[in-house]
């Protein structure tokens, strides 16, 4: 692990994150879609419809990618193709009544394991906690895309 400081804190960023997904897979908290499926289902419910460009970017994937994803949660039942009003070359993604509920179930459920786990933390880790990522969620909320120099910056870390 880095030694200096905002090393550490890159490495453990992303160590979380890998820790956090792999002990959702083994505790079996998401079911009715694989990790992927459920970041996809959540961000085309939230929209209440999603392009495939849309999708591709999301999550940073190619839109070939973002079509062979979405055609597993076609067949699934969870997604159903519909046709832009506007623009009937482009295919929109929507849930399905089935889709709606398998996320709303399979949300219920990552929310309480998560809960779960941050309960583990004192009353003010948890504030303090809730304070950073807010704090760093407005930061990313304004910087759409990091400028060279300050990617530089990050690099050395």
């Amino acid at each position: 692990m880095a030694t200096n400081p905002l090393g550490r804190l890159i490495n453990l960023f992303f160590m979380t994150h890998r820790s956090l997904h792999k002990h959702m897979q083994e505790a079996k908290v998401i079911t009715a879609f694989s990790f992927l499926q459920f970041i996809t289902m959540k961000f085309v419910s939230e929209g209440g419809q999603a392009s495939m460009k849309d999708l591709a970017r999301f999550l940073s994937i190619t839109p070939a990618s973002a079509t062979s994803l979405a055609n597993g949660l076609v067949r699934m039942g969870v997604l159903e193709r519909i046709a832009d009003a506007s623009d009937r070359r482009v295919i929109l993604l929507r849930p399905t009544a089935h889709g709606r509920k398998a996320l709303s179930r399979t949300d219920n459920q990552a929310k309480k394991e998560l809960k779960r786990i941050f309960l583990q933390l004192s009353d003010n880790d948890r504030k303090s906690l809730t304070i950073i990522l807010e704090k760093l969620f407005a930061v990313l909320s304004k910087e759409k895309v990091a400028s060279p120099t300050r990617r530089a910056n990050v690099n050395e870390a």
